[in-house]
């Protein structure tokens, strides 16, 4: 049986937060909100419950987790961190970054049997709570079957894992709706390995210069990899999801999707929506506020998947501060799906 337990961040009801703790230290897992996504946690030195969290989530092996921490004391019994660098991240933390660092002990199962660790201090009260009262770092993916989207309501992963794990803390809904920005710190130059809810430009403020990758949104990197999402498809509906790096081809596809009588969701902004009042719409957020449009994603993608449709129609965003990781995860959502040009339409149509 999998309890349920609703706490208010701004009034933890501490009772509850030391139920889920003593579920922690049993070796169970527990579902908990973060201020990014919600998160699917076990003791970061408990091999065997880190097992079961790769077992509930059909979680490749090669796929490292992300251990959540509640105080720079357990930073550094957990990674390698020179004075000078945790100066620099204590400038940024609690908040939704994750850092790779040189690791010292931690289970190969939860590292992926790197040399490194991938490590975050969240920004959300009740997260952090939890951790301090289970007196251990927390290994904890994203709440979701993997591949699927990211959980950011207690509801997502009461549907993906009700009696499979022990707890799921009912936090509310997630401030920010993405996962966290994930940043190579074990080596020079510093790298962006996951776009993220914190802003790349303000992380340059405190660690200078940092390389965003070329194939930062590739889904088919091959070999180790050091965080999480940097391989395989992720995020995905179970609805074929096509996206329009053209926006201007979405009429034409809805003229195409009606010709072949297919059933569709358009997924859009504000903006796009006021042109398709007679068309089944998902509205995602304003082109104005793309928060708006990070927070309401996952939720969307989600939601589509109780349309009963044939396929969704997705439009694409600005690259620029949030719009990266919003394109990132809107591209492996998509993946061989993705419309530039009305060539790509025709093939998305006529492959069914």
């Amino acid at each position: 049986m999998t309890r349920v337990l609703r706490i208010n961040e701004k009034n933890i009801d501490h009772n509850k937060i030391r139920y889920a703790a003593e579920q922690i230290k049993k070796g169970k897992l527990v579902v908990f909100p973060t201020e990014t996504v919600y998160g699917i946690g076990a003791s970061a030195f408990d091999e065997e419950a880190c097992k079961k969290i790769f077992e509930v989530k059909h979680r490749a092996a090669d796929n490292p987790l992300i251990v959540h921490i509640c105080d720079f004391r357990q930073l550094q019994s957990i990674a390698a961190v020179s004075q000078n660098l945790l100066d620099k991240i204590k400038k940024v933390w609690p908040g939704p970054v994750t850092f790779v660092l040189k690791k010292k002990v931690l289970p190969d199962i939860v590292t992926a049997e790197l040399d490194t660790a991938a490590v975050r201090m969240p920004g959300n009260k009740i997260a952090l709570e939890l951790i301090r009262e289970s007196g251990v770092p927390i290994a904890a993916p994203s709440a979701n079957i993997s591949t699927f989207p990211s959980a950011t309501e207690a509801r997502h992963a009461i549907k993906d894992f009700n009696g499979r794990v022990s707890v799921i803390i009912d936090g509310g809904r997630s401030r920010f709706g993405l996962e966290s920005t994930v940043i190579n710190l074990s080596r020079k130059p510093y790298t962006l390995l996951r776009p993220g809810a914190y802003d790349l430009k303000d992380l340059e403020r405190v660690f200078g210069r940092i390389i965003v990758p070329k194939k930062i949104n590739d889904t088919k990197k091959s070999g180790k990899v050091l965080s999480p999402g940097m391989k395989y498809r992720h995020y995905s509906p179970n609805t074929r999801l096509v996206l329009f790096s053209d926006n201007d081809l979405i009429s034409e596809a809805v003229r195409l999707a009606k010709l072949n009588k297919l059933r569709f969701a358009l997924l859009c902004s504000e903006e796009t929506a006021v042109n398709f009042r007679n068309e089944r719409v998902i509205i995602l957020g304003s082109r104005k506020d793309l928060g708006s449009i990070a927070k309401n994603l996952f939720s969307s993608l989600r939601k589509l998947d109780t349309f009963n449709v044939d396929i969704g129609f997705i439009e694409s965003f600005d690259e620029h501060g949030i719009g990266l990781p919003i394109m990132n995860r809107l591209i492996k959502a998509s993946v061989g799906n993705i419309v530039g040009h009305r060539g790509d339409l025709l093939k998305i149509f006529n492959s069914g």
